[in-house]
């Protein structure tokens, strides 16, 4: 009985699936879970972060903005251009995020340099911070959240790791094969 492999629904005779055409194994599939949930995770935060500059840009003095003024997400920059942080950061994310779910370590390492310079300014804040208003407490949960991603990052290394590399010219030349039949 043959059973088609997830990935590229090669006709496979066994089970577990080892797919000779993408190099899928079904012992690694909790890996490539990692990959592709985590990868759409970081897009959607990447989408989240360009919605949020915004609502940044033409803010009012009392905006809940203020709060994250010359600190979040990617370090001190000028008042009036904290919505392009925002926007940079969800675009890095974007791209990291797509990286990532096409097994590329240069998305890993795009996640995890964003991740880290935001939390550099972060745990600045909460050091430097003596001011009573929500931005300590604000800090303090963005410091929780970055490290989380951090954590993140070093599971997802561990997942390129496992998981074989995607070869696009193979998987497209086995297709133009398949399609001449």
């Amino acid at each position: 009985m043959a059973f088609p492999c997830p990935n590229c629904s090669q006709q496979v005779e066994s089970r577990p699936i080892v797919c000779p055409r993408c190099g899928y194994k079904s012992e690694l599939a909790r890996e490539y879970f990692w990959l592709y949930g985590a990868g759409a995770l970081i897009l959607l935060s990447g989408f989240l972060f360009g919605g949020l500059s915004t609502l940044v840009v033409d803010r009012a003095t009392d905006h809940w903005s203020r709060h994250f003024t010359g600190w979040f997400p990617l370090g001190p920059w000028r008042p009036t251009y904290d919505w392009l942080s925002f926007l940079i950061a969800g675009i890095g994310l974007s791209l990291a995020g797509l990286g990532i779910t096409r097994h590329r370590w240069k998305g890993l390492i795009l996640f995890v340099a964003i991740v880290a310079w935001a939390w550099r300014w972060t745990l600045r804040k909460l050091i430097t911070d003596t001011s009573d208003g929500p931005a300590p407490w604000i800090a303090g949960a963005l410091i929780i959240l970055e490290s989380a991603g951090l954590l993140l990052a070093g599971r997802l290394a561990l997942s390129l790791r496992r998981t074989p590399p995607r070869e696009l010219e193979r998987l497209q030349k086995d297709a133009d094969i398949s399609s001449n039949r």
